[in-house]
């Protein structure tokens, strides 16, 4: 129930911000039918983007890159109905104009009629504020009319495209005007123009993060509590609380809220919320079952998570069409939130804690042999003192020092660490491998498809990992394995999605290759996450060191996948910032050092 209520932000993103080409025959925004919601769509609605003007990036003169573009002709009738047709750079001498008239720019119309469109964008260079040498650049003489065109958008746009549309430019200038060969006319892939304000994405992106540093945070403070409390109750709590923070964000349409700190608080109690959820669950199934066969159980059990991922898009999606013009973004929500309080209900009336609570007699663990830690001797003497050391006499001494006993268990640290780097490559495929695809020229709907598989993959090795690592009886070799392996499949995948991009034929023959690496994938990079996020927690728990004394699987869970969400929150900021300025092959050089960092942090372990 937590995964799935946790899809309802992620499928309904592009009704807050629908997708705009700004093609008036592709647009999905529509004032009327398909507004989005602001403040998500302030740059979709032409009268605000109108007021903020545009920023161009990616051409080849720095001055057109250096200034916003703010509207010129504010009192004309487009620009109230939906766009103003001029716009002017505000740099010193005013030099530029981003605009839709071509009465004067007679190349820019020669490309424009082969499209048989009639209007397109063009930035052309006023001849009366460049110097002599600039007018020698962007300026030609055309029937006795200077011509300054510099650039032209030859599809028909309405407003320029967002940056994310992959829109081609023709570039109608020479970067070198005293060469002799080659034509003006030449398209220009990387220039790219914006709304010169905040991207609607970005503050979508921005509450994804306020929800995972909560999430992250609210870990620690959970496992601890859910230790010493009713586990039932626990879950129940943080079910409950969940189910009404997600259900307020559906309650912004009804009272018209719009200011981004209702978003960010509201995400951010969510974020406390559902981190009671893991290490109350995997308590639950440390009570319910032993050492022997954990990893194998544990493994199957986590397949709840892609599970829960599978439902909550078939039942946001769903939800989506019942109103608002198929819309309706605030049902996911509604629905969401009260299937996860109704089933905190259900936890809290019929879930027991523990086999002795129907009177069940509970098999205790066979002796440990050859532990996963047992190879550091020095190490690991040291952190048992401490651990001894923190144990008191007085059973609320014990509680009060509970976390402190839990971060000196061997092995503990090594395991969230290792989760950090992990967790940070396993989320940056949930997040982003849609839009990777979907840039790699397969196109969204079989993008949303083909992701599928890296899901499908991480069950499999979950179950793998943990049916192997119950007959080793040692986990952390088992780990250690997977997020070596990990690493040429990453590349592997790499090496082939980018020949797909870069190749012109159809590629479909190369969907079942995709498949197959992507499940590999899968298969490599979620199965240490499942093995580490639940069998290893639920081992760590009750480990010998703490010489009988309660568990402390809950607390344990709390630090290691409180540690691993830190690196999911870092991920979406990080590989925003690498593959904007950079590419995909510095984002699949980051994993790969990320799964190699985490193999590296359990190897005092493995040896």
């Amino acid at each position: 129930m937590y995964h799935m209520s946790r899809k309802a932000p992620s499928i309904v993103k592009s009704s807050l911000h629908p997708h705009a080409e700004s093609n008036s025959t592709a647009n999905r925004y529509n004032p009327e039918t398909n507004p989005g919601w602001k403040p998500f769509s302030n740059d979709l609605i032409p009268g605000l983007v109108g007021l903020a003007g545009y920023k161009v990036k990616g051409s080849y003169v720095c001055g057109v890159d250096q200034h916003p573009f703010k509207c010129v002709n504010t009192t004309g009738s487009e620009t109230g109905k939906w766009w103003c047709r001029r716009y002017r750079s505000q740099d010193l001498k005013q030099r530029f104009d981003l605009h839709v008239d071509l009465s004067t720019n007679p190349r820019a119309k020669a490309v424009c009629d082969k499209t048989q469109k009639t209007s397109c964008w063009v930035i052309s260079a006023r001849p009366q504020s460049l110097s002599d040498k600039e007018k020698k650049l962007f300026c030609r003489n055309q029937s006795n009319v200077i011509d300054c065109s510099m650039y032209v958008q030859p599809g028909g746009h309405h407003i320029p495209a967002p940056a994310d549309d992959n829109i081609t430019w023709t570039r109608l200038f020479k970067a070198d005007p005293d060469a002799g060969d080659g034509d003006d006319d030449d398209d220009d892939d990387n220039l790219s123009i914006e709304p010169d304000m905040t991207n609607g994405k970005i503050l979508l992106g921005l509450c994804d993060t306020c929800y995972l540093v909560f999430y992250a945070a609210g870990m620690f403070v959970a496992g601890h509590i859910a230790d010493h409390t009713p586990l039932n109750r626990f879950l129940a709590v943080g079910m409950i609380g969940s189910g009404v923070f997600v259900a307020m964000v559906g309650l912004a349409h009804k009272f018209e809220v719009h200011g981004m700190w209702y978003f960010y608080l509201i995400y951010s109690f969510q974020g406390l919320f559902q981190a009671t959820g893991w290490p109350a669950v995997v308590a639950v199934m440390d009570n319910w079952f032993g050492k022997r066969t954990r990893g194998f159980v544990m493994g199957v059990w986590n397949a709840h998570t892609s599970i829960g991922n599978i439902l909550g898009s078939v039942i946001s999606g769903w939800a989506l069409s019942l109103g608002l013009n198929g819309n309706d973004w605030p049902a996911p929500f509604y629905i969401s939130g009260g299937l996860i309080a109704t089933m905190g209900l259900i936890v809290l009336l019929f879930l027991p804690n523990h086999p002795k609570d129907l009177g069940l007699d509970v098999e205790p663990d066979p002796p440990d042999e050859e532990e996963d830690n047992a190879d550091a001797p020095t190490i690991n003497a040291l952190r048992g003192n401490l651990l001894e050391a923190s144990v008191d006499s007085e059973q609320s001494a014990k509680k009060r020092h509970s976390f402190f006993r839990a971060l000196c268990i061997p092995g503990v640290l090594e395991f969230a660490f290792a989760l950090f780097f992990c967790k940070f490559v396993a989320y940056m495929f949930i997040y982003w491998l849609p839009y990777y695809l979907a840039h790699n020229n397969f196109s969204p709907s079989v993008s949303a498809n083909l992701s599928t598989a890296f899901d499908f993959g991480g069950i499999l090795g979950g179950i793998v990992a943990g049916f192997t690592s119950d007959r080793l009886r040692k986990r952390s070799p088992i780990a250690f394995l997977y997020l070596a392996m990990s690493i040429p499949s990453l590349y592997m995948y790499r090496v082939l999605t980018k020949s797909i991009a870069s190749s012109g034929d159809s590629f479909e023959s190369m969907v079942s290759y995709n498949v197959l690496l992507m499940l590999l994938c899968g298969f490599f990079v979620n199965g240490p996450y499942a093995l580490i996020t639940t069998a290893v927690s639920a081992d760590l728990g009750n480990h010998p060191s703490l010489q009988g004394d309660q568990s402390l699987t809950a607390t344990v869970t709390g630090i290691i996948d409180g540690t691993g969400s830190i690196g999911a929150s870092i991920q979406g900021v990080l590989i925003g910032a690498v593959t904007s300025s950079c590419d995909w092959d510095a984002v699949f050089y980051l994993l790969m050092i990320a799964c190699s960092l985490s193999a590296l942090c359990l190897l005092r372990l493995v040896w």
